[in-house]
Parts: C-alpha cells; structure tokens; sequence
C-alpha cells in the first residue's frame, strides 16, 4: 500500500511539473506577445513620426510656391507698384485657396542700416498692408541671408511672437532699378496646425525646436495627459537650418497590447505546451547539427586555402629555385674556368722557378694573368653572392606570415631580381617604377607573392609563343596611410564574358594545359584577407590586363587578430 500511495505521489508530482512547465512557458510566450505588441507599436509610431516629419517639410517646401510666383513678377515687371503687389497677392490666395495667413512684402536697405518697407500686403500683424515703414528686427537676418544667397530662396528662422511662431522665406528681387528683398511671412503655428490635425491623436504629441533659438517650442500642440512611454527625435533639413522634431507618444491613449489575444495566447499554449516543446527541442538539435556542420565545412575550406596559399609559394619558390639555379651556373662556371687558368699558369712559374729558368717577362705575364683572373673571379663571385642574398631574403618573406617594417621598393627590387632568370628566357620585359622610401608595416612574402602570381599569370595567359610584351608595374602612394599598386600587360586581355569569374578558385583557360585557376584566387585571398586591402580589375582597359590593388600601409592588427582566433576557435557544443 505504502509503494501505491508512493507510487500516486510520483504520478501526481511528474504530472504538476509537466502542468508547471506548461504554465511557465505560455505565460513567457504571452509576455512575448505583448512584447512584440509594444515593440510594433514603437516601431509604427516612430514610422508615423518620420512620415509626419517629411510631411512637414514638404510644406514648408510648398511655402515657397508664393514667393517664387510673387518674384516672377518682380522679375519679370519694370515696376511693381503697390495696388499691383495687393491684387496679386489677393489673386494668389484666391486662386490656391490659401490657408494659414501670409503677408508678402518688397524691403530695400536704407541709409542709416535699417530696412524699409516699400510695400507689402498681407493678414499678418507683424508685417500689415501698407508702404514706407521699418521692418521688423526679426525679420533682418532673414533679409541679410537672401542678399548674401541671391538668387537662391532663403528659409530664415522661425519666431515667437504672443505665443505665436513665423516663419520667414526671403529671396532677393529688382523693382523699378532698385535692388531689394522680397519677404514672404507665414504663419507657422498654423501652417503645423493644419498639417498634424488630421494625424496625430490625442496619445502623441510634438516640439519643434530651431537652432537660433533652441530653447523656444515652436509648436502649439498640447502636452501628453500622462508620461510618454515612447520618444523619437529627428532633424528635418531646412535649407540653412536643420530643425529638430521631438516626437512624445503615450501608450495609454493607443492601447498597444491586445490582452485578448494574449489571454487567449494563454489558454491556446497550455494544450500545445508539450508538442511545442518537442518541435523546439528538435529545432534546437538540428540547429547544433547544421552549425557543427558549418563550422567544420568553414575550418576545412580555411585549411584548403591557407594550403592552396602555401602549395602557390612553394610553386612559386620552384620556379625562382630553377630560374636561380640556372643563373648562378654562368658566374660559377666563370669562376672555375678563371680558377683553372690560374691554376694552370701558377704550376707552369713554379716549374720555371724550380729549374731556375723564370724569365723576368714570364713572371710579368704571369702576374697579369693572375690578376686578371683574380678579377674575373672576383666579380663572378659577387654576383652569385647578390643572386642568392635576393633569393635568399624573398624565400624567407615568402614562407612566413612574418609582420615587419620594410622599403617596398627594396622588396619589390629584390623579387625582380628572383624573377629575371625567368623573365631572360622570354622575349617580354618588366618595367617597374616603385617611389624610394616608401615605408610599409606589414606582410612582405604576402605581397611578394601575389606580385609573383600576377606576372606568372601573364607569362602563362596573356601572349603568344613568339609575342614579345610589356609588363609593368607602378606603387604610387594614395595618402598617409595607403598604397595604390597598378599591374599591367599589353597581352591579349581577358574576354568580357570571363571578367567576372577571374578571382574563382580552379578558373582557367588553360584547363589541361598548365593552369590550375588558383594563381588570381590566391592573390584576391592575400589581398583583401592577409593583407586588408583591396584588388579589382580595370573594366575599362580594352588592351591586356590592369589590376588596381590598394594596400593600407600598415596592414591592421584586426583582421590579423580574426585569421588567428578563426584558427584556434574551438567547437563549443
């Protein structure tokens, strides 16, 4: 009975916490929803901000309309008189039905600085109807802008006066020989009246804020009832202002969260409860599986390039091995063959010394044989001395990543050198102008091999058998801190139709007949991953091939920082 009543007890416990389990997570599931509900409420209304923002300023753009209509008759007219300016500007607002107020009015300078109004016409107490009286002082920087930006339309900046905003527009115009400024008023507060009525509702409200007077409110809009749970800033380009918009939205008069679909959210999750936690749970394993999956497929195609890097170098080292080989044997052999003449003639004077039988004149010849062959020996070694001393120090760069500071012109100069004895053979010729002194922080080998990979591949791709070429290339500094190198051939060029695809791995036209595709792919790799920097090929050049590469000067410690942690990064499962 005891294990019964135990037995009931584990039944009952294992049934309360699958109920709890349930519970807890339908209600965070619910929470959820009213999160998103919120979010989405946020989200649309900050939407709704930037809508009426540019509403706003599409009319205060639309303002203009009058001023540019009214400065086409300045313009266009010998005189406009002031029964002209008040029936135009009456036949104006008849016309487009105009609504806020507006007052128009011609202002020339006078000669004490101040500035009169000639004639105006208009609703707005702050610049009436009428001719010959003194603007007001708001209004002149308004003036003094449009004078100094003529022919442009000025947007002047806004002010209060008895708790109503105005905003100025001003454009500098001729009447009757005399140069003056035509004004445009507006009634701003019920310009923004007039815009926000029909949108905004009673849980949102706006400040409007001007640089020249930031601590004026410039909007008529009441205040929230309740605190804002939600506020937006944005800036509306205003000609020689930006405005700032402060956008205050409050939750309570929007009802953002529908608490019926979460309740029902609720009672629908507590029958689902134990088949949505199967689905996420088998979600959640097949996500590890594809993520395993991914991280190997990515360590392995890292490993595959950096070997395809390295397997390029070693190629590339094969080649100056041979080429170097080849070269040393004509300063060698010119060395032994010196060495043996020298042996020869010294036996011959010992012999002669021995028998006593040494002529002044023989040792005469023998000196200067001697020292000949001295000379020849010397030089010869030299420059076997400096072929290997250059190859010596590009194989080095070339199979490390070691980070130093380094002349690229004393680089690049020791590659050419590596490179002739693959370039003697050939009827082509490299020109290279590198500026002296150009210091750089960064990977030589790197650098040295995709220089090598792009005169190998136009070896290989770009001229006939019996074609001779011209190769180049030009490092000129971009500014303080980048190198622009610019490669090119006069070959045969690579066809339209191929550009695209020259950077993919095993891409070649030589399939079969040498080419691996990897030369190009290995450069990109070293440039933009190694390197930080930048390759792309010329669409412009139609003869041979031109390949832009920028290269910071100090090549950045991040993206070292990054290949290194890709490498040691372990699988966290």
């Amino acid at each position: 009975m005891f294990k019964d009543i135990k037995s009931k007890v584990q039944r009952i416990l294992i049934r309360g916490s699958i109920i709890a389990a349930g519970v807890i997570i339908t209600a965070f599931v619910g929470w959820l929803l009213a999160r998103a509900a919120f979010e989405s409420w946020q989200n649309e209304a900050i939407t709704e901000a930037e809508r009426l923002s540019a509403e706003l300023n599409y009319r205060v753009e639309r303002e203009r309309e009058p001023l540019v209509a009214m400065s086409i008759l300045y313009f266009g007219s010998t005189e406009v008189t002031q029964e002209e300016l008040i029936a135009s500007t009456a036949q104006l607002v008849a016309s487009t039905s105009r609504d806020p107020e507006l007052s128009l009015a011609f202002v020339t300078a006078a000669a004490d600085g101040s500035y009169q109004v000639q004639q105006a016409s208009g609703d707005l107490d702050i610049l009436p109807t009428g001719q010959f009286y003194t603007i007001d002082e708001r209004l002149i920087p308004s003036i003094e802008q449009a004078l100094n930006s003529k022919p442009a339309i000025v947007t002047g900046a806004l002010f209060r006066m008895d708790d109503i905003s105005y905003l100025p527009l001003a454009i500098a115009v001729p009447n009757a020989g005399i140069e003056g400024v035509l004004v445009c008023l507006i009634d701003f507060s019920h310009l923004l009246g007039d815009v926000t009525a029909d949108f905004i509702s009673s849980g949102t409200s706006l400040e409007v804020y001007h640089p020249e007077n930031p601590e004026i409110n410039h909007s008529s809009l009441p205040p929230l009832n309740t605190s804002a749970e939600l506020s937006h800033r944005t800036e509306v380009d205003m000609g020689l202002y930006s405005w700032e918009l402060i956008w205050q939205f409050d939750a309570d008069n929007s009802n953002p969260v529908n608490y019926r679909l979460v309740y029902a959210s609720i009672i629908i999750g507590l029958a689902i409860t134990a088949l949505l936690t199967l689905i996420i749970h088998n979600l959640l394993r097949q996500q590890q599986r594809i993520e395993r999956q991914v991280r190997q497929k990515s360590e392995e195609l890292e490993e595959t390039q950096s070997k395809m890097v390295q397997q390029g170098r070693m190629a590339a080292l094969g080649g100056m091995v041979a080429g170097i080989s080849h070269e040393l044997n004509t300063p060698v052999g010119n060395s032994l063959m010196a060495a043996t003449v020298l042996q020869s003639r010294t036996a011959q004077v010992r012999k002669l010394l021995d028998d006593n039988n040494l002529k002044y004149s023989e040792l005469s010849d023998y000196l200067e044989s001697a020292t000949e062959s001295t000379r020849i020996i010397e030089q010869n070694i030299r420059r076997a001395t400096d072929l290997v001393k250059n190859f010596k120090q590009v194989a080095v760069d070339q199979t490390s990543e070691r980070r130093r500071s380094f002349s690229l012109s004393v680089i690049i100069d020791e590659l050419v050198a590596t490179l002739k004895p693959q370039l003697k053979h050939t009827p082509h010729i490299l020109e290279v102008d590198v500026p002296p002194h150009l210091l750089m922080n960064s990977y030589p080998g790197p650098i040295e091999q995709v220089i090598t990979n792009l005169v190998m591949n136009s070896l290989a791709h770009a001229f006939e058998p019996d074609e001779s070429g011209l190769l180049k290339l030009v490092v000129r500094k971009v500014d303080e801190d980048h190198i622009e190198m610019e490669y090119s051939d006069n070959g045969r060029g690579i066809a339209m139709e191929i550009r695209s695809r020259i950077f993919d791995p095993f891409f070649t036209t030589q399939l079969g007949r040498g080419g691996s595709g990897l030369g190009l792919h290995i450069a990109y790799n070293i440039v933009t991953d190694m390197l930080g920097g930048d390759i792309r090929l010329d669409e412009k050049t139609r003869k041979g091939v031109r390949f832009i590469i920028t290269l910071p000067r100090e090549t950045p410690e991040r993206r070292q920082r990054e290949r290194q942690d890709r490498r040691n990064s372990p699988y966290d499962s």
